[in-house]
């Protein structure tokens, strides 16, 4: 029952990874909110299409396509341009559809201004969102309560037995 023990307490520890990993991710956006801001120009706006050919084992699969908002902008602090292509801190493209792509490319479109949140410390840094998704569009800390909830379990059950 020893292993039982270890592997169930190896899961509650990769659980508990996953949502430090989570939280932390959630804590950058709501501090971008707080960077300095300026204005900037959105140079680009456009909603990418991109194909990815299943994996070699997988030859029978089609092709997945993904669709992928693509904006970018440029800002200036303190005499030195920048360009930035992140809107926001949690942006996962493969997480966008077409149809959500698209709605962020319209709220960006090309050649409107835009205010700028970069990171003082690191100007390069930079997003134009500051919105935290909410808490259910976290897959790594609902994957990791899942992780820790099942470790837990599993590492009882082998104190049990």
């Amino acid at each position: 029952m020893g292993f039982v023990i270890i592997f169930g307490a190896a899961i509650f520890l990769l659980g508990i990874a996953y949502i430090t990993l989570g939280l932390r991710w959630r804590a950058q956006t709501v501090i971008s909110r707080k960077w300095a801001t300026i204005p900037g120009h959105i140079l680009a706006s456009y909603v990418s299409k991109k194909d990815y050919p299943p994996a070699p084992e997988e030859v029978e699969k089609s092709t997945t396509v993904y669709y992928e908002p693509a904006v970018e902008y440029s800002y200036e602090v303190e005499e030195t341009p920048y360009k930035g292509n992140r809107f926001n801190l949690f942006f996962f493209p493969r997480n966008y559809g077409r149809e959500k792509s698209e709605k962020v490319v319209a709220h960006y479109p090309e050649g409107s201004e835009v205010t700028v949140h970069y990171n003082p410390d690191f100007p390069k840094q930079s997003v134009i969102d500051t919105k935290a998704p909410p808490i259910k569009r976290y897959p790594m800390i609902i994957v990791g309560i899942w992780f820790a909830v099942l470790g837990a379990l599993t590492a009882a059950l082998g104190i049990v037995l």
